[in-house]
């Protein structure tokens, strides 16, 4: 993909540790994933670091990018969180996606053509946006649910107890497609 980059972070850390614990990685820490420690040079614009990634072939400039990027990030990605109305914020679905979005945006750095008069960030949205809706078909397949187990569904919604441990089986796993 990137051949021939490097990714030397020497002299920085992540600004916020990342600790799992039973509730997942805090919402603070998930929309400050990319912050470094130090923090990184001030550049007159966010291309500036983008261009200095591609001159230099080291993503660390990338990373700057990315440390300054991140509000913008998060605010995309929640606008598009809402869109699906009921849905709640989910901290573990959002780093997910924030995810997903540096990866396509690591990805299509290399077809990046300053010479269009693009800035970087003006080019990478609607990859980013791609990028979410990638996320949410494979979401929308792995929830699928056949059409035989979703006639269980009122019983277990209604609380009616199953009559055999297989059908108890098939409704907590049927159950458990809902939620995730």
């Amino acid at each position: 993909m990137l051949k021939g980059f490097s990714w030397n972070m020497t002299g920085y850390i992540l600004k916020y540790s990342v600790v799992s614990s039973d509730d997942g990685v805090p919402p603070y820490v998930a929309e400050r994933i990319f912050q470094l420690e130090p923090e990184p040079p001030v550049a007159d614009s966010l291309n500036k670091y983008i261009l200095s990634a591609l001159q230099e072939k080291d993503l660390k400039y990338f990373s700057f990018f990315l440390h300054h990027y991140e509000p913008q990030l998060n605010k995309r990605i929640k606008a598009f969180l809402g869109v699906d109305g009921g849905n709640l914020y989910d901290t573990d679905r959002f780093l997910d996606i924030k995810l997903s979005c540096r990866e396509q945006m690591l990805q299509k750095l290399m077809e990046y053509n300053p010479a269009k008069g693009a800035e970087y960030a003006t080019y990478i949205y609607p990859f980013i946006r791609d990028a979410m809706l990638r996320f949410r078909m494979g979401e929308e397949k792995r929830t699928r649910i056949p059409r035989k187990r979703a006639k269980m569904l009122p019983l277990t919604i209604a609380g009616t107890m199953p009559t055999s441990s297989g059908t108890a089986y098939r409704l907590k796993r049927c159950s458990g497609l809902l939620r995730s």
